[in-house]
């Protein structure tokens, strides 16, 4: 009797199975005839009815999206030869997940990076409306996995490196804390320094970006990055912050109010997203005929048998605002339309002349005027710029 007492206690304490992930669609539409960069942006599908997040004063407001796909999935971690090693505290990078002291600082051969679980998304117009949606699942054969799509194969995980990249004694690329950014590079150099840590790693891509823009999109439900999460670390400063400046900040990071430019942000725990440094992208040229071409594989300088999408219809300007975007699948954000020039709070394009093939570079950096920098600022450039306010980020795919 009490041996069956016992056995039936024991399995009352058992843990009861993981429950079924239910499928969910999120999405935003955007009325690119209103300007006001909020009040175009309304919430569709799953989203309907939600509260968007905010930077607000360094403490972020979530809204309804702490606990939704896949914000509740995105996880920091100590990572090698493709391998998770330990997963670290979200709100405290110097830690483990159980407290215990993790090394993020040193090159031993590991990199601090962000596990993102697959996420797809697919981009429809309806009128002069935009609509963008991610899902958990292909809810239909227009949704797409491409920041988890490499030579056609899906993978159920990616990672992007937490910081900007750094070049350790042998040269090659790492995501580490405490350190400065190498920009010396060119963008050649990023690519290959980055691929030096081993099979399935590149530097950052057009679509791992976009993927980011899409979560940013319908997370602040804006099409002004700065206003709605931070400015980040901006306004003509002299030198960029190094790395790891936002270990102990949590996953989501910035300063909206009273014109903050001295701190960075952060998004899905990645640091500096924005501002501070710009971001060498693999996978997207602006080519020589001034079409978009974009790929997935075989990353090279030219677009060399990548797909070839149309033209933007404001395919040589210069230092101006971002007005609608090219709004396909696997062109989301890139400026189709632009006016005016300066600073704007919805994005800011620089894409000169292209006689040659030229490849881009987004965020923005430490030296942008104050509403330069952002989630959709991008920018084009001819392969033999290195300068020293543009880096690289860390994937694995």
């Amino acid at each position: 009797m009490g041996e069956a007492r016992l056995l039936f206690h024991r399995k009352k304490k058992s843990a009861p199975p993981p429950e079924p992930e239910v499928n969910v669609i999120y999405g935003v539409e955007i009325d690119e005839t209103n300007t006001n960069p909020t009040s175009a942006v309304s919430y569709i599908e799953d989203s309907i009815g939600f509260d968007s997040a905010l930077g607000a004063m360094g403490s972020f407001y979530y809204g309804s999206w702490k606990n939704k796909f896949p914000f509740n999935k995105i996880k920091p971690c100590v990572f090698k030869d493709g391998q998770v090693q330990y997963y670290l505290n979200p709100n405290d990078y110097t830690q483990k997940e159980d407290g215990s002291p993790a090394d993020i600082t040193s090159y031993n051969g590991t990199n601090v990076m962000v596990e993102f679980p697959k996420i797809y998304w697919k981009f429809t117009r309806v009128g002069t409306k935009l609509q963008i949606r991610y899902s958990n699942y292909k809810a239909d054969s227009g949704f797409m996995a491409l920041a988890h799509t490499r030579n056609g194969v899906e993978k159920d995980k990616t990672y992007i490196g937490a910081y900007t990249s750094v070049g350790d004694d042998t040269g090659t690329l790492r995501s580490v804390s405490g350190k400065a950014s190498t920009t010396i590079f060119s963008y050649n150099s990023h690519r290959d320094a980055s691929k030096e840590n081993g099979a399935g790693y590149e530097q950052m891509t057009y679509f791992h970006h976009l993927m980011i823009q899409v979560l940013f999109t319908v997370m602040f439900k804006s099409r002004d990055s700065v206003e709605s999460l931070g400015y980040g670390y901006v306004g003509s400063k002299t030198a960029p912050l190094v790395s790891g400046t936002m270990d102990k900040k949590g996953m989501f990071y910035g300063n909206v109010i009273n014109n903050q430019y001295a701190t960075g942000v952060k998004f899905c725990g990645l640091e500096n997203i924005y501002g501070n440094l710009a971001v060498w992208l693999d996978g997207i040229v602006f080519s020589d005929t001034k079409v978009i071409l974009t790929s997935d594989k075989n990353f090279n300088n030219t677009g060399s048998l990548y797909e070839a999408h149309r033209a933007p219809a404001s395919n040589t300007v210069s230092s101006r605002v971002i007005q609608t975007v090219m709004g396909e699948t696997k062109i989301g954000f890139v400026p189709d339309t632009t006016s005016g020039t300066g600073a704007t709070a919805v994005g800011y394009v620089n894409r000169a002349d292209a006689g040659n093939s030229r490849v881009m570079y987004v965020g923005g950096n430490y030296s942008s005027p104050n509403k330069n920098a952002g989630i959709y600022t991008i920018e084009s450039s001819t392969l033999t710029t290195t300068g020293n306010k543009a880096t690289s980020r860390l994937t694995y795919l």
